[in-house]
């Protein structure tokens, strides 16, 4: 999966499980949230957009001003890291 992954360039997907993983080899994503779990994606500076406020221009907004992650592939890894090894010291 994921040496088909590493082509894609740009993703908008409802779907977490796809567009962090594409995130992760450099993507640029846009996650449309359907519930709550979409909001994963904006601990990693990945736009999220709730469905019901989605429009092409947003996207369109998104794309245009490079509105995508800031955080490289190597930083919201390590973030994650932090984030779990603190989780699991508690």
């Amino acid at each position: 999966i994921i040496d088909y992954y590493k082509h894609i360039d740009y993703c908008v997907t409802t779907r977490l499980h796809f567009g962090l993983p594409v995130h992760g080899i450099g993507g640029k994503v846009v996650l449309i949230r359907v519930d709550t779990r979409g909001i994963a994606g904006e601990e990693l500076g990945i736009p999220v957009i709730p469905l019901s406020d989605y429009t092409n221009d947003k996207f369109v907004e998104i794309f245009e001003n490079d509105g995508f992650s800031k955080i490289s592939p190597d930083e919201s890894l390590e973030k994650e890291i932090s984030f779990y090894k603190a989780f699991f010291k508690k």
